[in-house]
């Protein structure tokens, strides 16, 4: 059972449709998390039938802000906007095709005030099609006045 699933996706990330690039949150801790993000073929980055190199680097990049948004959801304040930072030694090893499922873990390396570094890799089935080294600013929203 799923953490989040695609009907409430926007609940937990910034980015709005044509942009959401993660359709569930599987796993969630304090240092780590697990996506899926069902490609559609319509999707605005899918290019030939396949997820495209910038689609596939915001899909890891949206595990982070969706990792940050459930957190702040179970403190009761708004999902932070993030932003990537740098992306180091960035593997693309394959484009996952339109109709496919992506799931994607990453891992906090080093966390200093609203700077991250986290690890991430993209999986179909068992195959990395993908990973990189990030760091993510994050800048979080006070929690709505009651």
């Amino acid at each position: 059972m799923s953490l989040v699933n695609a009907s409430d996706i926007d609940r937990f990330i910034p980015q709005k449709t044509p942009f959401v690039l993660v359709s569930t949150l599987e796993e969630c801790s304090a240092d780590a998390a697990v996506s899926t993000f069902y490609i559609p073929q319509e999707h605005i980055l899918v290019e030939n039938g396949v997820l495209s190199p910038s689609g596939l680097t915001e899909h890891m990049a949206q595990t982070a802000a969706l990792h940050s948004g459930y957190a702040s959801h179970l403190n009761g304040t708004p999902p932070p906007v993030g932003f990537i930072g740098q992306i180091k030694d960035l593997q693309i090893r394959q484009l996952p095709p339109a109709g496919s499922t992506l799931r994607t873990e990453i891992r906090f390396i080093h966390r200093v005030g609203p700077v991250s570094v986290i690890e991430c890799s993209a999986f179909l089935g068992e195959h990395c099609v993908s990973s990189c080294e990030m760091k993510i600013v994050v800048q979080y929203q006070p929690a709505p006045n009651t």
